[in-house]
C-alpha cells in the first residue's frame, strides 16, 4: 500500500511494510536533486534511561543509524502514524 504525505512542504510517497506488525519501520520514496533517494521512518520512544531506542526493530536498522552517529535523532511525527519517528534517506537504485 502507498500513500502520499507532506511534511513541513515536502512531499513523500511512503509503503508501509508488510511485516509492519512485527517492525515499526515505514519505507518510502523521496526525489530530492533529481534523484530517487530511499527514506526509512524507524519508530522509537525513551527507555527507563531516556535513552532512545526503536520500539520494534528485530533487523536492527536504527542500530544501522547509530553506528553513523551514536547520539539521539531528532525526531517527527508521520500524519496518520502515531509516535515519534527517526528518518534515514540513503541513495536508490538507478
Amino acid at each position: 500500500m502507498s500513500k502520499q504525505i507532506e511534511i513541513n512542504g515536502t512531499r513523500f510517497t511512503i509503503y508501509q511494510s508488510p511485516r509492519f506488525e512485527e517492525e515499526e519501520v515505514i519505507h518510502g520514496l523521496i526525489d530530492l536533486f533529481g534523484r530517487t533517494f530511499h527514506i526509512q521512518f524507524i519508530r522509537v520512544q525513551l527507555d527507563e534511561h531516556n535513552e532512545q531506542i526503536a520500539t520494534k526493530d528485530p533487523y536492527g536498522r536504527y542500530d544501522d543509524m547509530l553506528r553513523v552517529d551514536s547520539i539521539s535523532f531528532e525526531t517527527i511525527e508521520l500524519p496518520g502514524y502515531p509516535g515519534d519517528w527517526v528518518m534515514l534517506i540513503h541513495p536508490g537504485e538507478e
